[in-house]
């Protein structure tokens, strides 16, 4: 098993990484589904001549497995989906899987020497993770209630099509969510009413943030 440095090499510097660790980062998806949206070529070459529906290149597969091994990967509840197989419809469960924040995590320790506590990384996974609630006070109604807060996922590999998970990942926060810049997103105005509940936290995140991009702030 290759190392936590190489294994960030291979995610920052090579380019069959850096484009299957994008599609993982971006949604929750399948290692046939990668190997159809990184590699279509191939894809449709082996659909045509072998009627494979579920293949998967090598490299795909070894890079999830390693990945899975050392932490990188969350795993969805069980789904279901029909297959037909031997002449009939079989019900069939499975799991998709969509890559964490922990390969930034070890590269803001390794290159950088920032560590992010575990209550930081909590916070940071759970607003990242699409299913995140800010807390909202109407003063009009006299009532409290909670807002989702946008799936973020794809507009970071949006915003920086070019670059490698863990860059697009730190320019993202650091434009929208620490300088509170206008961009395609417009402004994201409601992540200060999302940090003040932990006004301290979100400050030490932002400190790290900036020291892991090489910014002092």
């Amino acid at each position: 098993m290759r190392t936590n440095k190489e294994v960030l090499k291979d995610i920052t510097k090579n380019k069959a990484g850096i484009n299957i660790s994008r599609n993982l980062f971006h949604k929750y998806t399948t290692q046939p589904q990668v190997t159809k949206e990184v590699y279509p070529k191939p894809h449709n070459q082996v659909r045509r001549k072998k009627y494979k529906k579920n293949f998967v290149l090598p490299h795909v597969n070894k890079r999830f497995q390693e990945w899975n091994n050392l932490g990188f990967i969350r795993k969805s509840k069980p789904q279901k989906q029909k297959v037909f197989r031997n002449g009939k419809y079989h019900q069939q469960t499975f799991k998709k899987s969509i890559m964490n924040l922990e390969p930034i995590f070890i590269y803001a320790s390794i290159e950088k020497n920032v560590i992010f506590t575990p209550e930081e990384k909590e916070e940071l996974e759970r607003l990242f993770s699409g299913n995140a609630k800010i807390k909202y006070y109407n003063p009009s109604t006299h009532k409290t209630t909670f807002e989702e807060v946008p799936k973020l996922r794809e507009r970071i590999i949006d915003y920086c099509p070019r670059d490698n998970v863990i860059s697009s990942f730190l320019k993202f926060y650091t434009f929208y969510f620490i300088h509170g810049r206008k961009g395609k997103l417009g402004t994201i105005n409601w992540f200060h009413i999302y940090k003040m509940g932990k006004p301290e936290l979100w400050e030490s995140i932002e400190i790290k943030i900036l020291k892991t991009l090489g910014i002092s702030n």
